[in-house]
């Protein structure tokens, strides 16, 4: 057998019609750890690899055998032991195919010409990108879904699709991407960083469906191709993207039938009005109606799916003379009056007048109401927008007018429906549409407001995936809510979409929505105008979570000024949950940047905000806080025990982002006091809640500490293996300042085993990038550590090297130890003379200097 452990588990994998997405999700952890483990880039943990062992099937007698292979305690070649899977499973327990395609309710009729074509444009080398293109209602997604069914097997990492209908801004197409494909965004690398870095080397095609309305967004694409090897784009537009990468294909109606057309096999314009017609009528037959009838509506629609099913599914009612001679008096009418519309475009509007007709009155206003949302909807949100009954929901599927989707219990309107229905809804009686906006708004906001608490609980991933789900409805709520000027309602948005932003770093999104929120009331005259306290409360929170993700974004000028601006207005009616969320993001903001008293004052301020909000969430946070400060000053044993109070705080709150924070600055304050069991043991089970959660930063981050630990310990090989695992992990992000001071310490676990040319490799590579970018700590720990095991550099240059570290404002406690324990021993040696000028060299010279003197 082949001799690697990482081809035998994707081999067990694919003969279990796995993806690497899939297994990653059944057992808890990243897409990317499973990659690694098939590269032979990472061995399993003892638990992983228990969790590998029962997803893998492996039989209980043979799980000891596994777990000592993969943790390398045996040889490879005792996975021989292990029987195959039987190939007669598959039949005897029959499994669904995995895809990640949308299944179809009806089987594609027709399309040979284009399903021959267009597989092998995408399949050409140079053709990474493809636009159907064409107008509403001709077919291109359900084409495009066959293609991609069709392609499954030529692409190793999956054909994925991804609808953009219920994405309603440029900022948000790519995390509505990244959560088609299951990628999660953590730390502070910028998500296209992160996005294709994941995407890199993955054999992969991208269906994006519905993308005219985003045109803003299309060098996106163009930036994802730019950025990865074999990533394909599938686009449906009825625009042409107009992108150097794009190649088009023109997707035209079904074939038109012959005016005495009899071949009823070969026509599926015809074929496709004969399958909806028997949907629709369990009497249709076709020996009983006039072929020549069937042949002139498919005429008439100009061949255009959309309005043939429209059509065929009045065979209910109507015989197909009796819908022919209907289109016919439209398109009369339309002829006469519209003459510069084209032939599809009257003849879908034909269709949709005469399907209006034949709605009873109820039905009409369901539909219009329906038209509000954006991108699909539950039925439980359609109840309480619109109050529908489950019976007109269903008279609406029966009519082809709605489609819905059982799994997940989602229903929507294709977009030409939904665009006439809203017509409908604005020349309806007066106030109709701003009532319905108004209920569909309230809806959402509700919404959001209650899932406030669940998203800052142990189910934060899975309450994220269904934010996300309605991305479109919330984004529009929240829009339609600014315009007219209804701050009570965002208000009950806003604290949700704050975290959500947040856990997710979808920071980006959160600057759009805050920022569209803030220029349209100050162009208002805000915060004079606003007339209650409750108003100019809220607009506050708006002006600090427009700030709060500025300053995330890296510009913290901006975000000091809006947070400025932000308590200034919210100090006057002294809102607690508004306050408590400004002092606090300053407080944090300070603490970044290094204003360690500042730090302490705001976010004690904030902490007492959040004991009288009575939430245990609100005062976790600060005191998380307010242990980094203690920490930051060097007191250790301060920080432990505040660390350690917020822990127990957060423990019965569940929420993975508050607890993975907290538990990587208790593992740093017990590795500077040199409890190195304290250290580990905290690190583990934060490494396993940012796994499960697909929190690469944070896991990275971990490990890190991890590797310090052992390294402190002496175990050097452990040490390395840590950091390697922590280098890739912020590699595949993009966390470059982290990789490196990784780098350096993955450096020092080398000069402790006496590999000193390995060791200053490292030094020197991580110092070129700190220089480059202007990273201040992981150039002080470059600095101490190549100084450290530098034969040939003399004492008292190492003794001003260390003076000049200590005295510079982005020392750690860690480095700290570090200098110091230099500083000591060269004192112990050096004589007073020399000391004294060592340390007027000190005050000549800042560690950056000393830097670009030494590691040359």
């Amino acid at each position: 057998m082949d001799p690697s452990f990482g081809t035998w588990v994707k081999r067990r994998r694919k003969a279990l019609d796995f993806t690497q997405q899939e297994l990653a999700k059944q057992i808890g952890c990243s897409p990317s750890l499973i990659f690694k483990i098939e590269s032979d880039e990472r061995r399993p943990s003892r638990q992983m690899a228990n969790l590998l062992a029962e997803k893998l099937d492996i039989p209980s007698d043979q799980r000891p055998l596994f777990l000592k292979i993969a943790r390398q305690d045996k040889n490879v070649d005792a996975l021989d032991a292990i029987p195959p899977l039987s190939p007669l499973a598959s039949v005897s327990a029959p499994e669904p195919r995995h895809t990640h395609l949308p299944v179809s309710p009806t089987p594609l009729v027709g399309r040979e010409h284009e399903l021959n074509l267009i597989p092998k444009q995408l399949l050409e080398p140079s053709c990474r990108l493809l636009t159907l293109t064409g107008p509403g209602g001709i077919g291109k997604t359900r084409l495009a879904v066959e293609v991609g069914s069709a392609l499954e097997p030529r692409f190793a990492d999956g054909v994925h699709f991804i609808s953009l209908a219920g994405v309603g801004m440029p900022e948000s197409i790519l995390p509505a991407v990244a959560d088609g494909l299951g990628i999660g965004f953590s730390g502070p690398a910028d998500v296209m960083v992160q996005f294709t870095n994941f995407l890199h080397d993955k054999e992969t095609l991208l269906i994006l469906d519905n993308m005219e309305h985003l045109l803003d967004g299309r060098d996106l694409l163009g930036d994802i191709l730019q950025k990865t090897h074999h990533v394909k784009i599938l686009v449906t537009s009825r625009e042409q993207l107009r992108l150097q990468w794009e190649w088009l294909f023109e997707v035209q109606g079904l074939p038109l039938p012959g005016e005495n057309e009899t071949d009823t096999e070969h026509n599926s314009a015809i074929e496709l009005f004969i399958q909806r017609a028997r949907q629709a009528s369990q009497t249709f037959s076709l020996e009983s109606e006039d072929l020549s009838a069937i042949v002139r509506i498919c005429r008439s629609v100009g061949g255009l799916p959309l309005a043939i099913e429209l059509a065929a599914s009045w065979a209910r009612m109507l015989s197909a003379r009796e819908i022919a001679l209907e289109l016919e008096k439209g398109l009369d009418l339309l002829e006469t009056r519209k003459l510069d519309v084209p032939q599809r475009h009257r003849s879908i509007r034909t269709v949709f007048d005469h399907s209006w007709k034949m709605l009873s009155e109820n039905e009409r206003e369901l539909l219009m109401k329906l038209s509000v949302f954006q991108g699909g909807f539950t039925r439980d949100a359609a109840i309480k927008v619109t109050g529908a009954s489950l019976f007109l929901m269903s008279s609406l599927v029966d009519k082809s007018l709605l489609r819905h989707s059982k799994n997940p219990d989602r229903y929507e309107l294709h977009e030409l429906v939904r665009s006439y229905a809203t017509t409908q809804l604005q020349s309806s009686s007066p106030g109709a549409e701003e009532a319905t906006w108004l209920k569909y708004t309230t809806h959402y906001a509700d919404w959001l407001h209650s899932l406030e608490w669940e998203l800052k609980s142990p189910r934060q991933t899975q309450v994220s995936q269904v934010i996300r789900a309605e991305t479109c409805n919330w984004h529009c709520s929240w829009h339609w809510a600014v315009d007219h000027d209804r701050l009570d309602l965002l208000r009950r948005m806003i604290f949700t979409l704050t975290w959500y932003f947040e856990v997710n770093g979808y920071y980006d999104e959160a600057i759009s929505a805050a920022k569209a929120a803030v220029n349209h009331f100050r162009d208002r005259g805000a915060p004079v105008s606003l007339k209650t306290a409750e108003e100019q409360s809220t607009y506050a929170a708006l002006v600090d979570t427009y700030g709060w993700f500025e300053f995330r974004k890296g510009n913290v000028d901006l975000g000091i000024k809006l947070l400025r601006e932000s308590l200034e207005i919210a100090r006057t009616h002294d809102d607690p949950e508004v306050m408590y969320y400004i002092y606090g993001n300053w407080g944090y903001l300070a603490l970044i940047i290094g204003d360690i008293p500042e730090a302490e004052r705001l976010t004690q301020i904030s902490l007492e905000y959040g004991r009288t909000l009575k939430s245990s969430w609100h005062i976790a946070i600060p005191t998380s806080v307010l242990g980094i400060v203690s920490y930051q000053r060097g007191e250790l044993e301060k920080a432990r025990q505040q660390l350690t109070e917020s822990l127990s705080i957060w423990r019965p709150v569940g929420d993975p982002r508050g607890l993975v924070f907290t538990m990587l600055y208790m593992g740093m304050s017990t590795l500077a006091l040199k409890d190195y069991q304290a250290t580990q043991s905290i690190l583990r089970e934060s490494n396993q809640i940012a796994e499960a959660n697909m929190d690469r930063w944070a896991h990275a981050f971990g490990l890190d500490l991890l590797g310090i630990a052992s390294k402190l310990k002496g175990q050097n090989e452990e040490a390395i293996a840590h950091f390697q695992q922590s280098i890739a992990l912020y590699n595949e992000i993009g966390a470059h300042m982290n990789s490196a001071q990784a780098a350096t310490h993955m450096g020092q676990a080398f000069a402790a085993m006496h590999q000193d040319d390995e060791a200053k490799r490292l030094f020197l590579e991580a110092y070129s990038k700190a220089q480059s970018y202007k990273w201040a700590p992981v150039l002080l720990t470059a600095l101490i550590s190549y100084v450290e095991i530098s034969n040939d550099i003399p004492l008292e240059t190492k003794l001003a090297v260390a003076l000049s570290t200590l005295a510079h404002p982005a020392v750690t406690p860690y480095l700290r130890g570090r200098s110091e324990t230099m500083r000591d021993d060269a004192k112990n040696i050096l004589s007073g003379e020399m000391i004294e000028a060592a340390e007027k060299l000190a005050r000549e010279k800042s560690p950056e200097d000393w830097a670009q003197e030494l590691l040359r």
